[in-house]
């Protein structure tokens, strides 16, 4: 199922389950990356990215919190162009939601499904378990209650 960046045990900080595109779901990495973009009266200005990158898939997804200093916080579209000093990026898909292991494991805890939570690394048993979780969780309709 995962590729071989993964061994039999997975280290999971900085990992997420994404939903991306067309309602898939994948196992992504998440590196944060801030580019200074000008100094102008004794403030830097900068860009600041969430660049996920797909462990289970090729896919390349995007999300800005910061263009020139100001809070934007927005998933990239398909075909996003970033510009970085030694690395041009363009995204091949649209994340549209995404949550770390680490927060998905806390809500099994709480629903009952696993009982320990406290450990950084998972086996790829468990990693798949709490993938397919978030499969269920992602496809679950919102049901609005007047």
């Amino acid at each position: 199922m995962f590729s071989n960046s993964l061994t039999s045990n997975v280290l999971i900080n900085d990992l997420f389950v994404c939903k991306y595109d067309d309602d898939k779901i994948g196992l992504f990495k998440k590196y944060n990356y801030k580019i200074d973009k000008k100094r102008e009266f004794g403030f830097t200005y900068y860009d600041a990215l969430e660049i996920y990158v797909g462990l289970d898939n090729d896919k390349v997804g995007v999300k800005v919190t910061h263009d020139f200093d100001i809070f934007t916080n927005f998933w990239a579209d398909n075909g996003y162009e970033i510009h970085l000093p030694n690395n041009y990026i363009i995204t091949n898909c649209q994340i549209k939601k995404s949550k770390s292991i680490t927060d998905i494991r806390i809500i099994m805890y709480l629903q009952g499904l696993i009982t320990n939570i406290n450990s950084g690394v998972l086996t790829e048993e468990e990693l798949s378990e709490t993938i397919d979780f978030t499969k269920d969780f992602y496809s679950r309709k919102k049901v609005k209650t007047k």
